[in-house]
């Protein structure tokens, strides 16, 4: 696993070479798209066929954390956020002002499609379209971010990727702010490589860490480890068994596994 001097951005640049170099345009989805920022990104970087973003835009997505964390006394409220979000998070309209915001921004693009739904209601929905389509070639997971809807997502969803494709979630590392959010994706994605083939192929040495997920028998699986080399990117290598350690550390908030 490749621990690399970047932000993800960089991820999106580097697939987008070894799609060109195998002639695909590749069909993406997002789980958790909130203001649309990341989507923007992949779909300026990435230039996919087809854009699948996927999201509630729900106030009963934030009644759940409080229902699932009020008591815990080292869980910070989410009202403390509302900056984040552009309003308060006990009115719909908040949130319905993001949809809105997202609509807008790719009213121009047809190959943009909105889900407004659960991530597993939308698996279902987006497996009727894949029908007669290919499967996507890379799944983005930033939806809830509690371990047994992180470990759903990922289960679900590989289901839906091609065999050239990549999983990359957001926030998979440990860290202070994180722990005050009760965050389980690192845990989730360390189970999830236990009972699958997918292995942990790069991350981000950043806060809120980034990290991409490849099968082993998938032709991407060395052809991305090349592109970061042929890149000349920076990276320290460690073994893929220490993911579950990770941690941001330091006041450069660096990646440790110790």
């Amino acid at each position: 696993m490749k621990v690399c001097n970047f932000n993800r951005e960089i991820f999106y640049e580097l697939l987008h070479v070894c799609f060109k170099k195998q002639g695909i345009q590749p069909s993406i989805a997002e789980l958790g798209v909130l203001k649309g920022d990341n989507a923007e990104a992949m779909n300026r970087l990435l230039k996919p066929s087809a854009l699948y973003l996927i999201d509630q835009w729900l106030r009963a997505d934030v009644q759940s954390y409080t229902s699932t964390n009020g008591h815990r006394f080292w869980v910070e409220e989410l009202n403390t956020h509302t900056g984040y979000y552009g309003g308060p998070l006990d009115e719909q309209s908040t949130f319905d002002n993001l949809y809105n915001t997202v609509a807008s921004r790719f009213a121009d693009d047809n190959h943009v499609y909105l889900l407004r739904d659960n991530t597993v209601n939308a698996y279902y929905a987006l497996e009727q379209l894949l029908q007669d389509q290919d499967l996507l070639n890379l799944i983005y997971i930033d939806a809830n971010h509690q371990f047994e809807s992180v470990f759903d997502d990922l289960m679900f969803y590989q289901n839906l990727l091609g065999d050239f494709g990549a999983l990359q979630l957001n926030d998979c590392c440990h860290s202070e702010l994180g722990f005050q959010q009760n965050l389980g994706v690192l845990e989730a994605v360390v189970r999830f490589v236990k009972t699958t083939e997918f292995v942990p192929v790069a991350m981000t040495n950043t806060d809120w860490s980034d990290l991409i997920l490849i099968r082993r028998s998938s032709p991407l699986f060395d052809m991305f480890s090349l592109a970061v080399d042929h890149n000349q990117i920076r990276y320290v290598e460690v073994p893929p068994q220490l993911l579950g350690q990770a941690a941001v550390k330091g006041d450069m908030n660096n990646i440790s596994f110790l």
